[in-house]
C-alpha cells in the first residue's frame, strides 16, 4: 500500500478534506481517551474506585491535551500520518508508564520526577529495568516515525500556511500561561482541578496528561491561603494557646534517644507473612514493652520525605502536589525535632550509610538544628552481605562513639541494609525465607522478597547490637526502631492488601490503607513512671509523642502538634474521623483544626514566619 496517496492526497485536497483529517484525529484521540478512563486503568491496576466515574466533559480536558499536542506535530511535520501515529505511540507510553508508577509507588507522573532522578537511580536494579524499557519505547518510537516520515510527504495546506498555525498555536499557549492561576480557580471551584493530596485518583477522573499539566502549569509553587497575615497566625497562636512557655526547658533526668529509621522496614507478620524462622525477632521483643504503628507519607520510595514529617512534623499533605520538601521548600531554619532537643541541651547528630549528597541532606540538616552530621558512605569500611553499604557492625562502632561525646544526646539513624538494591545471590544458603500457601510470589519476585526478609534479619542484628549496648549503660536511653515506608515489593504487599481489600473493598482507600502504614517499637533501658501505651497515628505527629515520651513538655509548634495529634490522630494522605472511619475528606468537626495546620505549615515553610516571630521571648 502506497501511504503518499492515503493520507497526503486528503491533504492535498481543498479545506474540506484537510478538515475531515482533522476530525479523523479527533475521533481516534477521543476514542483511546474513552477506552482508557477510567476502565482500562483500573483493570490494568486490579482497582475499583469508591464511587464510579463515568464519562463527563471533565475528559474533554484530555483529549484537547492530546489532540493539542498532534495539531503541534502535525504543524511542525505537515505529514498527517506521521504526526498521528507519533502522537498515538506516545498515547500508549504513557498510559502504561503512568499505570506502572500507580501501581509500583501509588503516584502518578509528574513533570517533578525528573527532578529527582538523582535520587531513584539509587534502587539501581528497578532504576535500569525500566530504564531500558524507556529506551526501547523510544527505538520504536524513531522507527515507525522514520518510516511513516519516509513513506508520507508534506500536506500542502499546511505547509501554505505552517507560520500562521503556530503563530495560532503559540498565541494559544501563551494565554493559558498568562492566565494559569485564573484557569486554575476557574477549574477548582467547578471541581475538575486534580487533587494534589491524592493524585491517583485525579488520573482517573481527568486523565493522566491532564493531572500532568494541571500541577506542573496550573499549580503555584506552593499553595497561596486566602487571609495569609500576621494577625491570622497570632489568632491561631492565642486559640491553641502555644505562646506560654515558648521556650524549652532543659530536663531534670535526661533521656537519651537514638531514633532509627530504616530504609523500606517492615514487620513481616503485620504484612500477613509466616516465615520459616523469626525475621525479626529483636524488632518484636522490643514491641512487647511498647509498639506502635505509623501512617507514612509515601511508598517504595522518597524516604526524605517520611523523614521530613518525622522530624518537622509538618505534613507533605499541605505540600506542593510530588513535592521533595527537603529539596524545594526548606530554605530557612525551621522547627524540628533536632532543634527542640537541642535547646534543651541535647547533642543532636544525624548518621547515615549513603550518601549525604542525596535529598540536599548537608544542607537541610543545618537549617534542621542538627550540631553533627556523618555518613559512612566514603570511609570504604567493610562492606554488608549485600554489597551495598558499611556493615552492620561498622554502623554500630561509629554510632556507639557518637552516644560516648555528650550526655543527654539525640541521634537520628538512617541504616539502608533493606533498600532494595540487592545481590540476589546474597542469602542463596539462608533457610530463611517466607511461607507461601497460596503461590502469590513467583520467578524473580520470590527470589526478591526472600533477600528482603534476609535483609529484615540483618538490620535486625543491628537493632539488637544497639539494645545490648545500651542496656549495659548507665544513662536513660531510649531507642525508637521504625520504617520510612513499605518496600518496592508487589508480592510482598499483596497479603496485607487481600486483608484491606476484605475490610474495606478493592478501592483508593484499601490501597493506601494496605500500602502506608509502617511498624514501630520503642525500647527502654529503664523502667518510666507510667506504662508506655501502644499507638497508631500519622507519623507528622511523632515528633510531639517522641517529646513526651522523653519527659519534656511540648512547646510552640510541638505543643500545636500535641493538640492536633490528640484530636486527629491520623492526618495525612487520609483522614481519621471522629467516629473512628477513614476517609479522604475532612470532617467538618476537623476543619478549623487542618485550616490551622495548614496556616501555620505554610507560614513556617514559605511565608514570613510571623508564627517565629510572635514566639519569640520579649525582652
Amino acid at each position: 500500500m502506497n501511504m503518499k496517496h492515503i493520507p497526503d492526497m486528503n491533504c492535498r485536497q481543498p479545506w474540506l478534506r484537510w478538515g475531515l483529517a482533522m476530525v479523523l484525529a479527533a475521533a481516534v484521540i477521543m476514542a483511546l481517551v474513552h477506552g482508557v478512563y477510567p476502565a482500562g486503568i483500573m483493570a490494568y491496576m486490579h482497582l475499583n474506585l469508591p464511587t464510579n466515574y463515568p464519562m463527563t466533559y471533565s475528559y474533554w480536558f484530555e483529549i484537547a491535551s492530546w489532540y493539542l499536542l498532534w495539531m503541534l506535530l502535525f504543524f511542525l511535520s505537515k505529514r498527517f500520518w506521521f504526526s498521528l501515529a507519533v502522537v498515538l505511540l506516545l498515547f500508549v507510553g504513557f498510559v502504561l508508564g503512568n499505570m506502572e508508577k500507580m501501581r509500583l509507588l501509588h503516584a502518578p507522573l509528574m513533570l517533578s520526577d525528573f527532578a529527582a532522578i538523582k535520587e531513584l537511580a539509587l534502587q539501581k536494579n528497578m532504576f535500569f529495568k525500566y530504564l531500558g524499557y524507556v529506551a526501547g519505547f523510544f527505538v520504536l518510537l524513531a522507527v515507525v516515525g522514520f518510516f511513516l516520515w519516509r513513506k508520507s510527504f508534506a500536506c500542502k495546506v499546511v505547509s501554505r500556511h505552517q507560520g500562521t498555525f503556530i503563530l495560532l498555536w503559540t498565541l494559544v499557549l501563551v494565554l493559558v500561561l498568562a492566565n494559569r492561576y485564573a484557569i486554575s480557580d476557574y477549574l477548582r471551584k467547578r471541581d475538575l482541578f486534580f487533587n494534589k493530596v491524592n493524585p491517583v485518583l485525579s488520573v482517573f477522573q481527568y486523565g493522566g496528561l491532564t493531572t500532568l499539566l494541571q500541577a506542573a502549569l496550573f499549580t503555584p509553587p506552593y499553595k497561596e491561603l486566602t487571609n495569609y497575615n500576621k494577625q491570622a497566625v497570632a489568632d491561631v497562636i492565642r486559640r491553641y494557646g502555644l505562646a506560654s512557655p515558648a521556650t524549652v526547658d532543659a530536663p531534670d533526668d535526661p533521656v537519651n534517644v537514638v531514633l532509627v529509621l530504616t530504609e523500606a522496614f517492615t514487620d513481616p507478620q503485620e504484612m500477613g507473612w509466616e516465615t520459616t524462622t523469626d525475621a525479626v525477632p529483636t524488632f518484636h521483643a522490643a514491641r512487647q514493652a511498647q509498639s506502635g504503628r505509623l501512617l507514612s507519607p509515601v511508598l517504595g520510595g522518597r524516604s526524605a520525605n517520611a523523614e521530613f514529617e518525622l522530624l518537622t512534623g509538618f505534613s507533605l499533605r499541605f505540600a506542593p502536589a510530588n513535592s521533595i520538601p527537603y529539596t524545594d521548600l526548606i530554605k530557612r531554619e525551621i522547627p524540628s525535632l533536632a532543634r527542640f532537643l537541642n535547646q534543651a541541651g541535647y547533642l543532636t547528630m544525624a548518621i547515615h550509610v549513603a550518601s549525604l549528597d542525596f535529598f540536599n541532606y548537608k544542607d537541610v540538616y543545618k537549617k534542621l538544628g542538627f550540631g553533627m552530621f556523618t555518613t559512612l558512605w566514603d570511609k570504604a569500611p567493610k562492606a554488608d552481605p549485600m554489597g551495598m553499604h558499611a556493615s552492620r557492625q561498622d554502623f554500630f562502632s561509629l554510632l556507639a562513639k557518637a552516644s560516648e561525646f555528650h550526655k543527654p544526646f539525640f541521634i537520628f539513624t538512617f541504616p539502608n541494609y533493606t533498600h532494595g538494591d540487592w545481590r540476589y545471590d546474597s542469602f542463596n544458603d539462608s533457610t530463611l525465607d517466607v511461607i507461601d500457601p497460596d503461590g502469590l510470589l513467583q520467578g524473580e519476585e520470590k527470589k526478591r522478597v526472600k533477600t528482603y526478609i534476609n535483609a529484615l534479619n540483618y538490620t535486625d542484628k543491628l537493632f539488637q547490637d544497639l539494645i545490648a549496648y545500651f542496656s549495659r549503660q548507665p544513662d536513660k536511653t531510649m531507642v525508637v526502631m521504625l520504617g520510612d515506608h513499605q518496600p518496592f515489593l508487589e508480592g510482598y504487599r499483596q497479603k496485607v492488601w487481600q486483608q484491606a481489600v476484605a475490610k474495606y473493598g478493592k478501592n483508593e482507600l484499601a490501597k493506601v490503607q494496605a500500602n502506608y502504614w509502617v511498624p514501630v517499637a520503642i525500647w527502654r533501658n529503664y523502667t518510666p513512671a507510667r506504662p508506655p501505651e501502644d499507638f497508631e497515628f500519622s507519623m507528622n505527629f511523632m515528633p510531639s509523642y517522641l517529646i513526651q515520651q522523653l519527659g519534656l513538655q511540648p512547646t510552640g509548634f510541638y505543643r500545636f502538634n500535641q493538640i492536633l495529634r490528640d484530636k486527629i490522630g491520623v492526618l495525612s494522605w487520609i483522614i481519621k474521623g471522629p467516629d473512628g472511619d477513614y476517609s479522604f475528606q475532612v470532617p467538618p468537626a476537623y476543619r478549623q483544626y487542618i485550616k490551622d495546620y495548614e496556616l501555620i505549615q505554610y507560614d513556617v515553610l514559605q511565608g514570613k514566619n510571623y508564627f517565629g516571630q510572635l514566639l519569640q521571648p520579649k525582652h
